[in-house]
């Protein structure tokens, strides 16, 4: 199974992974509940949210920044630059919103495999957290079977699943 998704962007050498999952999962929503290609600024939430995430990292809980009382920004207003800066959003109409956004099952706890799959079917892409080591930075095609463990340190998006493979369909934010 695969759900809509928004075409892979570049978070660049900065450690904006956070806001491209935040990102990524909005569009995918709209994409899935309204049809079309909507990229929304990840670049937004970098420099606007007020919780100090930066390029050197953040969380899903840049959410909150989607929400009714702030709204997205469409990507050509306020585009990708890859450096944390000053929040200018005031100069660019909201774009979207969300009324809410929750954890599948609590910010510090991993949900079952049926839990993540019946989201992704049922209401489209999933951020999650994972462990990034070198294996996984260079990966470069196929499907990637390394178990490895370590503090998790980068975040993605989960669009599907493949059952005869065992395996998650992801989008990352490191381009093509």
């Amino acid at each position: 199974h695969k759900t809509p998704h928004t075409p892979v962007k570049n978070q660049g050498s900065c450690g904006s992974c956070w806001a491209f999952a935040c990102v990524g999962v909005l569009e995918g929503a709209v994409k899935k509940f309204y049809g079309g290609n909507y990229n929304f600024s990840e670049e937004y939430l970098l420099d606007c949210n007020g919780y100090g995430y930066s390029c050197s990292g953040g969380y899903f809980s840049a959410h909150n920044y989607h929400k009714s009382n702030y709204g997205a920004r469409y990507e050509s207003c306020y585009p990708y630059y890859g450096s944390k800066g000053t929040c200018w959003a005031s100069s660019c109409s909201v774009a979207t919103w969300i009324s809410s956004w929750y954890y599948i099952s609590g910010s510090s706890s991993t949900p079952s495999t049926s839990a993540i799959k019946d989201k992704i079917y049922y209401k489209g892409s999933v951020a999650s957290a994972v462990y990034a080591d070198y294996y996984f930075q260079a990966y470069s095609g196929g499907t990637f079977t390394r178990n490895a463990s370590g503090t998790v340190n980068h975040a993605i998006i989960l669009v599907g699943w493949d059952d005869s493979r065992g395996a998650w369909r992801l989008k990352n934010s490191w381009d093509t």
